[in-house]
């Protein structure tokens, strides 16, 4: 059976520690330090950028640092896809560049969700 990342999360049973309260900077700091002793920050930051998670401290972000991180990638894929890279159901296959890249691994959930059809 396949362990559950959120298993092995520094914060599991100690959640509420992770939503500090606006301008408590000792909680902030309690929150942060939490996260950089745990092993599983990239799934956590990964599934708060996947899942649109605005409020608290996930894989050692802030709200606000995460929404700078989707602005970044959305401005990098809006470039990527004026020269034909990025764009899901076009991806060009066996391009390397990170755009083309992060197109495939969407197109590859899409598909695991069953949210568009396979190739026959």
């Amino acid at each position: 059976m396949k362990t559950e990342w959120r298993e092995l999360a520094a914060c599991k049973g100690d959640t509420a520690i992770m939503y500090p309260p606006r301008g408590n900077y000792g909680a902030l700091r309690q929150a942060l330090d939490m996260c950089a002793s745990c092993p599983v920050t990239s799934q956590c930051l990964d599934f708060a950028l996947e899942f649109d998670e605005t409020e608290g401290i996930w894989g050692g972000t802030s709200g606000r640092q995460r929404r700078d991180l989707r602005k970044t990638k959305t401005r990098q894929l809006n470039e990527a896809m004026t020269r034909g890279h990025g764009i899901i159901a076009t991806y060009r296959a066996g391009c390397r560049c990170e755009m083309c890249s992060l197109a495939a691994d969407r197109l590859g959930r899409r598909r695991l969700l069953g949210i568009v059809a396979t190739a026959r």
